[in-house]
């Protein structure tokens, strides 16, 4: 019911990817097609196209295989790095960003890592190959989780070079093995770790033993005399427990065979004061909240009291008790004395109600959670930004979240608005001569089956397109260079939006740049039209749709977008604040103005309930206010859902 009178073009570009699954019995296990790295903690395989990967020399720089995750969550995402210590052959990924071509990507800073999500799903990777030897390699891959935080390594990355250089001969790389100690002091009687990690070895075919030696033994030895510790390709990381014996100090030499150099660690103090006995204490659990939306999430914080020297982390694992209702991404989480709090997300998946049931082992009893609620939500909210249409849901204190884009088919989309009642469609104008009309899926509020619709006055085509608002099965439009506003018939039964649209409403000169629309049926179906060159406009709904009676409004000038409010207010915006208007009866006449909120360059507006919502092109985001419905005035205008770009027009429509 908005508009957008900025018209943004630009020329997108991007590498051509292919999505690689593996659905069930289709994943080759020869390498010869698609095969799964490793499984991330949510569960999704980590894919790769083959499992072994042909690459010749002589074409440096091609397209050699695709990585892809799929199945992530909207709020998911994974980045890969290759970590391989060869300069020759390497292989990189190709940024999604760079549209100069393969060859190009090869001198990005930045190759050696990629970032997946659910709307990019995948990653090209490429070869660098000039001057490699002939032979098979291997790229190792980590990762990092976002939602949940998670790292870990998976399975090598495996290339076969031809083309190139003979293989010379000799030992494949080792790599090289660093120690990290948990502490540089202790006390009698206690411990620390040495933890030793592999890093930049490919095709180690047998373990490596580290040893461990303390300098003074009766200072610092080995735990239960055990001194080494075994690495591999497939377990990079191992660990040699020390304990204190007297009070001194003693340094541990690491040694790994003659291809490895471990550098010695700081001197360790042993103080004489022995650790105090451990007292494990209890776990308390709290939540953020008893009850969230369809989409939503709560946080379980648990918190361990009255503890003494607990260094092992004691890991706490939570059940939901339906997890059709209420389920967690990351289910357990660590704490210990010095860290003794940790959480759990646990996200709202269908309506119903579930409980949430914690233990962290024999030593503790941890009280379960009253009934938690998942409530649908009551509606939906639309959203046009730059290029797309988002979608977010409306909890029951009328906040905005879990908003995604939705729809296609979108040029520049200026204003949106959606059909009352049963019928499920939405219309929204590009910023040219074309609608696109949608049908909303009543179970998610999602746009799909979008198509353009050319508006035409029955001769000429549209201008440029700009607000949109909906009344009794007529879609009325403005346009911003033609200075008219167009009257659509909607079918009721298809939703489709008729391309014949008649001007109508005010004699010459009283459209000028007409930008929104609104139209309140309390006052006999007047409609309120926001003029960017001139004053509003005032028009009364004949019978069978047209406008007519039209009058000027000289309280607004130079607007925006406009809505009226259930309390008999509307509201104007402008690249510089807001105008609250009240509305006299019968016929809606305007009889005063005065400027509230404070947002700093309002857009798009909508009234609802006791709140008014405000969309921030500057800023990026959309407001919700509360609306005084003695005086108008809007205040604690908050900042709520995400994800928006340069967001013009909002609407909104009930869950039925």
């Amino acid at each position: 019911m908005r508009l957008n009178n900025l018209m943004k073009y630009a020329a997108l570009a991007a590498l051509p990817i292919a999505f690689i699954g593996c659905g069930s019995g289709s994943c080759s296990s020869d390498g010869s097609g698609p095969t799964s790295l490793g499984t991330l903690p949510t569960g999704q395989s980590v894919m790769i196209s083959s499992g072994n990967i042909p690459v010749n020399a002589t074409k440096t720089g091609a397209s050699v295989a695709t990585l892809s995750v799929p199945g992530l969550a909207s709020d998911q995402t994974v980045t890969f790095v290759m970590s391989n210590p060869q300069a020759i052959p390497s292989l990189l990924f190709v940024p999604k960003q760079n549209t100069a071509g393969v060859k190009s990507s090869l001198n990005n800073v930045n190759v050696s890592r990629c970032t997946v999500s659910a709307e990019a799903p995948d990653c090209t990777i490429i070869s660098a190959t000039n001057g490699a030897n002939n032979g098979d390699y291997a790229a190792n891959l980590v990762y990092e989780m976002i939602n949940p935080s998670a790292t870990g390594s998976l399975n090598p990355i495996r290339y076969n070079i031809t083309g190139g250089s003979p293989t010379p001969p000799g030992p494949t790389p080792a790599g090289t093995i660093g120690m990290s100690l948990s502490a540089d002091s202790l006390s009698i009687g206690g411990t620390i770790t040495a933890t030793y990690t592999l890093t930049g070895a490919s095709e180690i075919t047998s373990d490596i033993v580290v040893t461990a030696t303390s300098s003074n033994n009766q200072v610092l030895k080995a735990y239960n005399d055990v001194n080494e510790c075994t690495l591999s390709l497939t377990q990079p990381t191992c660990t040699i427990t020390e304990s204190g014996i007297s009070a001194g100090s003693a340094t541990i030499s690491s040694t790994a065979g003659a291809n490895y150099t471990i550098a010695d660690s700081t001197t360790i103090t042993v103080n004489s004061s022995p650790d105090p006995t451990p007292v494990a204490g209890t776990i308390s659990m709290s939540l953020s909240a008893e009850s969230l939306s369809i989409g939503g999430s709560i946080t379980a914080t648990y918190t361990l009291e009255n503890s003494q020297s607990i260094t092992t982390p004691i890991t706490i694992i939570a059940t939901s008790s339906d997890e059709d209702v209420l389920d967690s991404a990351a289910a357990s989480c660590d704490v210990t004395t010095t860290n003794p709090t940790c959480t759990i997300t646990e996200s709202g998946i269908s309506a119903g109600t579930a409980t949430i049931s914690s233990n962290a082992g024999a030593n503790y009893t941890i009280a379960d959670s009253t009934t938690i609620t998942v409530k649908p939500p009551i509606g939906y909210a639309y959203i046009t930004n730059a290029a797309t249409v988002s979608r977010c849901y409306v909890d029951d204190t009328f906040n905005l979240y879990n908003c995604i884009d939705t729809g296609s088919n979108f040029m520049s989309p200026s204003g949106i608005a959606v059909s009352s009642g049963p019928n499920n469609y939405a219309y929204i104008t590009n910023s040219n001569d074309e609608v696109t009309q949608c049908s909303i899926n009543p179970d998610d509020g999602l746009l799909q089956n979008c198509n353009k619709v050319t508006i035409t006055n029955g001769e000429d085509p549209a201008g440029t397109l700009s607000g949109i608002t909906i009344y009794d099965n007529k879609a009325y439009i403005t346009d911003l260079v033609a200075n008219s506003v167009y009257l659509c018939d909607i079918d009721p039964q298809n939703g489709n939006i008729s391309s014949n649209c008649p001007a109508t409403g005010a004699p010459t000169g009283l459209f000028n740049q007409p930008s929104g629309i609104s139209i309140s049926s309390a006052y006999a179906g007047t409609a309120y039209i926001s003029n960017l060159g001139g004053t509003a406009t005032l028009c009364s709904v004949l019978g069978g749709g047209p406008l007519g009676k039209c009058q000027p409004a000289p309280q607004v000038q130079n607007m925006l977008g406009v809505s009226i409010s259930p309390e008999n207010y509307a509201y104007f915006t402008s690249p510089t604040g807001i105008l609250a208007c009240a509305l006299n009866s019968p016929f809606g006449s305007i009889t005063s103005c005065t400027t509230t909120g404070n947002i700093s360059s309002p857009t798009g507006i909508y009234s609802v309930a006791s709140f008014v919502y405000v969309t921030d092109t500057t800023a990026n985001s959309v407001s919700r206010c509360t609306a005084d419905p003695l005086t108008g005035a809007l205040s604690n205008c908050e900042a709520t859902g995400s994800g928006f770009r340069s967001p013009s027009a909002l609407t909104m429509k009930p869950r039925i």
